[in-house]
């Protein structure tokens, strides 16, 4: 019964057109590095962010700067398997890295489940497992680039 479920959830991830997937992935992380952005520009308060426990400034920009390189990267490797740009990574290196990325979305909104601030906690959470799922979407294609 389980394994019935589970090849139902992926009946419905693969109802998700691929190039909808990517154009979506690519708008969240382009929305995601302009809060980051807002964020360290002091536009938006601290302690949205990283479950509202940073303690330091250092602290702050560190984490701020790691979540602003990772956001471009996860743009970099989305619009190559969305051949929206030529590709640098071979399309089974880049699947392995969506892969890792549907995983760090999906323990990322386990993450924000327990953040302190409602706002990561009510907002966030859906867009991080939204995320994970469409990553898992891009993982799943067997369509080369």
């Amino acid at each position: 019964m389980l394994l019935k479920h589970q090849l139902n959830s992926l009946k419905l991830i693969y109802n998700i057109p691929f190039f909808t997937a990517a154009k979506l992935l690519l708008g969240l992380f382009s929305l995601v590095f302009v809060f980051h952005l807002s964020v360290v520009l002091g536009w938006l308060p601290s302690t949205i962010v990283w479950g509202g426990r940073i303690q330091t400034q250092e602290e702050f920009y560190t984490l701020e700067s790691v979540s602003l390189l990772i956001n471009t990267v996860f743009m970099w490797v989305v619009a190559q398997r969305g051949a929206y740009i030529k590709s640098r990574i071979p399309a089974k290196g880049l699947k392995l890295v969506l892969w890792a990325m549907a995983g760090l979305y999906a323990l990322n909104t386990l993450g924000n489940l327990m953040a302190i601030h409602p706002l990561e906690k009510y907002l966030f959470t859906p867009l991080t497992l939204i995320s994970a799922v469409l990553c898992l979407r891009l993982a799943l294609e067997e369509q080369k680039n």
